[in-house]
Protein backbone atom coordinates (compact mmCIF):
# COMPACT_ATOMS: atom_id res chain seq x y z
CA UNK A 1 0.00 0.00 0.00
CA UNK A 2 1.04 3.42 -0.48
CA UNK A 3 3.15 5.32 2.19
CA UNK A 4 2.97 8.89 3.47
CA UNK A 5 5.91 9.78 1.39
CA UNK A 6 5.07 8.34 -1.31
CA UNK A 7 1.85 9.95 -1.40
CA UNK A 8 2.62 13.32 -1.01
CA UNK A 9 5.38 12.83 -3.42
CA UNK A 10 2.13 11.82 -6.16
CA UNK A 11 0.89 15.05 -5.02
CA UNK A 12 3.59 16.78 -6.06
CA UNK A 13 3.50 15.31 -9.29
CA UNK A 14 -0.39 16.55 -9.79
CA UNK A 15 0.32 19.94 -8.95
CA UNK A 16 3.39 20.83 -10.58
CA UNK A 17 1.10 19.06 -13.20
CA UNK A 18 -1.63 21.20 -12.96
CA UNK A 19 -0.01 24.73 -11.24
CA UNK A 20 -3.45 26.44 -10.70
CA UNK A 21 -4.60 24.14 -8.55
CA UNK A 22 -3.34 24.86 -5.14
CA UNK A 23 -3.52 22.08 -2.56
CA UNK A 24 -3.94 23.23 0.93
CA UNK A 25 -2.77 21.25 4.07
CA UNK A 26 -6.29 19.61 4.63
CA UNK A 27 -7.25 18.70 1.35
CA UNK A 28 -4.58 16.52 1.18
CA UNK A 29 -4.69 15.00 4.55
CA UNK A 30 -8.01 13.71 2.81
CA UNK A 31 -6.14 12.63 -0.23
CA UNK A 32 -3.56 10.89 2.01
CA UNK A 33 -6.20 8.48 4.21
CA UNK A 34 -8.45 8.19 1.28
CA UNK A 35 -5.57 7.02 -1.49
CA UNK A 36 -3.26 4.89 1.48
CA UNK A 37 -5.20 1.91 0.55
CA UNK A 38 -4.18 1.66 -3.15
CA UNK A 39 -0.40 0.35 -3.96
CA UNK A 40 1.23 3.16 -5.30
CA UNK A 41 2.02 1.65 -8.51
CA UNK A 42 -1.41 1.66 -9.46
CA UNK A 43 -2.05 5.15 -8.14
CA UNK A 44 1.33 6.54 -10.43
CA UNK A 45 -0.46 4.93 -13.05
CA UNK A 46 -3.23 6.25 -12.47
CA UNK A 47 -1.52 9.84 -12.03
CA UNK A 48 0.06 9.25 -15.33
CA UNK A 49 -2.70 8.72 -17.24
CA UNK A 50 -4.90 11.22 -15.68
CA UNK A 51 -2.37 14.03 -16.41
CA UNK A 52 -2.35 12.78 -19.97
CA UNK A 53 -6.05 12.71 -20.81
CA UNK A 54 -7.64 15.16 -18.63
CA UNK A 55 -7.14 18.98 -18.44
CA UNK A 56 -7.90 19.24 -14.83
CA UNK A 57 -6.83 18.34 -11.45
CA UNK A 58 -8.66 15.10 -10.16
CA UNK A 59 -10.27 14.47 -7.44
CA UNK A 60 -9.70 11.43 -4.77
CA UNK A 61 -12.33 9.72 -6.59
CA UNK A 62 -11.07 9.98 -10.51
CA UNK A 63 -7.97 8.52 -8.76
CA UNK A 64 -9.70 5.63 -7.11
CA UNK A 65 -11.53 4.93 -10.27
CA UNK A 66 -8.65 5.34 -12.96
CA UNK A 67 -6.06 2.81 -10.34
CA UNK A 68 -8.93 0.29 -10.14
CA UNK A 69 -9.69 0.62 -13.77
CA UNK A 70 -6.02 0.28 -14.55
CA UNK A 71 -5.57 -3.20 -11.90
CA UNK A 72 -8.39 -4.83 -13.38
CA UNK A 73 -9.88 -4.66 -9.78
CA UNK A 74 -13.56 -3.46 -8.37
CA UNK A 75 -11.88 -3.39 -4.83
CA UNK A 76 -8.69 -2.90 -3.42
CA UNK A 77 -9.74 -3.77 0.05
CA UNK A 78 -9.95 -7.26 -1.83
CA UNK A 79 -6.42 -7.52 -3.07
CA UNK A 80 -4.94 -9.36 -0.67
CA UNK A 81 -2.11 -10.58 -2.54
CA UNK A 82 -0.83 -8.50 -5.69
CA UNK A 83 1.30 -10.94 -6.81
CA UNK A 84 -2.35 -12.97 -7.51
CA UNK A 85 -3.32 -9.95 -9.48
CA UNK A 86 -0.10 -10.05 -11.45
CA UNK A 87 -0.60 -14.12 -12.30
CA UNK A 88 -4.33 -13.30 -13.42
CA UNK A 89 -2.98 -10.76 -15.77
CA UNK A 90 -0.23 -13.12 -16.67
CA UNK A 91 -2.67 -15.84 -17.30
CA UNK A 92 -5.04 -13.40 -19.77
CA UNK A 93 -2.27 -11.95 -21.93
CA UNK A 94 -1.61 -15.97 -22.11
CA UNK A 95 -5.37 -16.69 -23.23
CA UNK A 96 -5.72 -13.84 -25.28
CA UNK A 97 -3.09 -14.90 -27.38
CA UNK A 98 -4.23 -18.48 -27.27
CA UNK A 99 -8.28 -17.59 -27.99
CA UNK A 100 -7.63 -14.37 -30.39
CA UNK A 101 -4.04 -14.83 -32.01
CA UNK A 102 -3.47 -11.32 -30.66
CA UNK A 103 -0.07 -10.57 -28.45
CA UNK A 104 0.29 -6.51 -27.14
CA UNK A 105 4.01 -6.39 -26.72
CA UNK A 106 3.50 -3.41 -24.73
CA UNK A 107 0.81 -5.18 -22.18
CA UNK A 108 3.49 -7.90 -21.97
CA UNK A 109 6.60 -5.24 -21.24
CA UNK A 110 4.30 -3.49 -18.33
CA UNK A 111 3.74 -7.08 -16.68
CA UNK A 112 7.31 -7.50 -17.01
CA UNK A 113 7.91 -3.60 -14.48
CA UNK A 114 5.34 -4.77 -12.36
CA UNK A 115 6.83 -8.28 -11.20
CA UNK A 116 9.70 -6.16 -11.24
CA UNK A 117 8.60 -3.48 -8.47
CA UNK A 118 6.83 -6.42 -6.99
CA UNK A 119 10.35 -7.71 -6.00
CA UNK A 120 9.24 -10.59 -7.96
CA UNK A 121 12.35 -11.04 -10.57
CA UNK A 122 11.87 -14.68 -11.38
CA UNK A 123 8.68 -13.51 -13.09
CA UNK A 124 9.64 -10.35 -14.55
CA UNK A 125 11.71 -12.49 -17.06
CA UNK A 126 9.01 -14.39 -18.21
CA UNK A 127 6.66 -12.07 -20.36
CA UNK A 128 9.82 -11.42 -22.53
CA UNK A 129 10.63 -14.67 -23.76
CA UNK A 130 6.71 -15.36 -23.62
CA UNK A 131 6.08 -12.40 -25.99
CA UNK A 132 9.05 -13.86 -28.25
CA UNK A 133 7.39 -17.20 -28.51
CA UNK A 134 4.17 -16.20 -29.19
CA UNK A 135 4.80 -13.71 -32.23
CA UNK A 136 7.38 -16.59 -33.54
CA UNK A 137 4.05 -19.08 -33.11
CA UNK A 138 2.06 -16.44 -34.88
CA UNK A 139 4.62 -16.12 -37.86
CA UNK A 140 4.45 -19.74 -38.39
CA UNK A 141 0.42 -19.77 -38.36
CA UNK A 142 0.73 -17.27 -40.86
CA UNK A 143 3.11 -18.67 -42.75
CA UNK A 144 1.46 -22.25 -42.98
CA UNK A 145 -1.90 -20.40 -43.74
CA UNK A 146 0.42 -19.05 -46.76
CA UNK A 147 1.48 -22.69 -47.85
CA UNK A 148 -1.83 -23.65 -47.64
CA UNK A 149 -3.32 -21.28 -49.15
CA UNK A 150 -0.82 -21.50 -52.29
CA UNK A 151 -1.20 -25.42 -52.20
CA UNK A 152 -4.78 -25.19 -52.44
CA UNK A 153 -4.29 -22.35 -55.60
CA UNK A 154 -1.68 -24.98 -56.94
CA UNK A 155 -3.52 -27.87 -56.72
CA UNK A 156 -6.93 -26.62 -57.94
CA UNK A 157 -5.18 -24.88 -61.03
CA UNK A 158 -3.64 -28.74 -61.74
CA UNK A 159 -6.96 -30.37 -62.09
CA UNK A 160 -8.32 -27.79 -65.10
Amino acid sequence: MATRDELLGLLERLVLAYPERELTLATAGVYLEELSDIPIRWLRRAARRWISTQPWFPKVSDLRQTARHLAGVTDFASLEEHEDLLMTRYHRLCQRFWKELQVDEQDWLDLAADFEAAEHPHMAERPLPRVKAFQKELAELVEQGEEDQLEAETGSGGDG
